[in-house]
């Protein structure tokens, strides 16, 4: 059965996740989901192997959540698992093809709406981990998703990204932000300081609009540092 819940307009990713989980937990039955994006290509038995793997790690662990291995479908060629673990704790992983319970989502809470797109699923990981949660990747599973809208050799070394300016915003804007949360890994906001200069300098190359990424860009430096989080004017409108 297929269900389409909202009134149509653009309200972001983090909201729209909440809107569709929230409708979706009135349902007595259902205590566990996966999500997904559009450009995810996951295996049909997919939802039922990661179903079961959080339920054999919730026996003994407060677990949050758990997903595939990811597997940009612009480099599968190069996806050699090497990993002799079944399950790999993280501090973070994406949001597509995340499966969830029911109860943990409420004790953590719903995607942070003010983000609207980009470092949602970090920052859902990251305070599920300050709340005891752990975070793991099923070793055993993986998913095909086309990550970024492009993908090129930067510097000898394959890197997916984006062209748009608009997403330049977010990105930039989010991660920024970011270092403001205290449940945020010192670790993680200094190396995403150190990436999001080289994004930075990637996203102006690769820009489809270079004067407006560079707009957006500086835009999204001030209102990050400020903490100023909330969808941007042209995207409210839609």
């Amino acid at each position: 059965m297929i269900k389409i819940v909202g009134g149509g307009k653009n309200v972001g990713l983090a909201s729209g996740l909440n809107v569709a989980l929230q409708n979706l937990w009135q349902n007595q039955h259902v205590d566990g989901v996966m999500l997904l994006d559009q450009d995810s290509m996951p295996d049909v038995l997919l939802p039922e192997k990661l179903r079961h793997s959080y339920i054999q790690l919730s026996a003994n662990t407060k677990i949050a959540c758990i997903g595939p291995r990811i597997v940009d479908v612009k480099k599968i060629a190069t996806d050699k698992p090497s990993s002799n673990l079944f399950f790999l704790e993280k501090a973070g992983i994406a949001t597509s093809g995340t499966y969830m319970g029911k109860a943990a989502y409420f004790k953590i809470g719903s995607f942070m709406d003010e983000l609207f797109v980009d470092c949602i699923d970090h920052e859902w990981c990251f305070r599920a981990r300050s709340y005891g949660y752990k975070v793991f990747i099923d070793m055993n599973c993986s998913m095909l998703h086309d990550m970024g809208e492009i993908g090129v050799n930067f510097w000898g070394v394959y890197k997916p990204g984006y062209s748009s300016p608009v997403r330049h915003y977010y990105i930039v804007r989010n991660t920024l932000a970011m270092l403001r949360f205290l449940y945020v890994p010192l670790s993680w906001k200094i190396r995403e300081i150190f990436k999001t200069i080289r994004r930075i300098c990637f996203y102006v190359i690769v820009s489809s609009d270079r004067k407006s990424s560079i707009k957006n860009i500086g835009r999204g430096i001030i209102d990050g540092l400020k903490g100023h989080l909330g969808a941007m004017d042209a995207l409210r409108k839609k």
